[in-house]
């Protein structure tokens, strides 16, 4: 078995089979995120992050694996850096941060589990953004059209803003410009 094998073992014992998701299937989803970060470069405590990106839910989502008390045995497991990408992706209050990406250099961020405002660091801050695109871009590739006809109004705003994009590592760029190219083909 390989570390990714190891890992999907781990969420399996964490119950990730009995989450639904509107993928149809958590665990493939959660590994198509790892994937596609891991395509474009990304470090690798990200793609692990992309792994376990729902394990205690996400602003999407409330359906949480593991509560917050477990972030410990969570970091035991990836690593402190993924755990704390993990977090950040998890706490993310989107409807107050995706607007300031778009408009703002310096983004205050939402925690939606303490209320805290920050402003993440650049490193943070990037992988976020890849994270997100990862994980949306999986989900647009499993539920089509219909995904976008319900989020795009989120999504490609977010997608297009310069502010972000400049976020995004070169690959992950040129992946968002194809997928932006797509919607306008539409």
């Amino acid at each position: 078995m390989n570390v990714v094998d190891d890992l999907l073992a781990q969420l399996v014992t964490l119950g990730v089979n009995d989450v639904a998701h509107m993928t149809g299937d958590l665990r493939k989803h959660l590994r198509g995120t790892f994937e596609r970060l891991q395509v474009w470069d990304c470090p690798e405590e990200l793609c692990v992050a992309g792994l376990f990106h729902a394990v205690y839910g996400t602003y999407g989502s409330a359906d949480a694996l593991v509560g917050l008390d477990k972030r410990p045995d969570i970091a035991e497991i990836i690593g402190k850096r993924a755990e704390e990408m993990v977090y950040i992706y998890a706490a993310c209050d989107r409807p107050h941060f995706y607007p300031r990406v778009v408009r703002d250099d310096q983004p205050q961020y939402l925690d939606r589990f303490t209320s805290d405002a920050v402003v993440l660091t650049d490193d943070n801050l990037s992988s976020f953004c890849e994270l997100t695109l990862a994980n949306e871009l999986d989900v647009f590739a499993s539920n089509g059209y219909a995904y976008l006809n319900q989020y795009g109004r989120y999504y490609v705003p977010l997608f297009s803003s310069a502010r972000f994009r400049r976020r995004l590592n070169d690959s992950a760029n040129a992946e968002c410009g194809h997928f932006l190219s797509d919607v306008d083909a539409r």
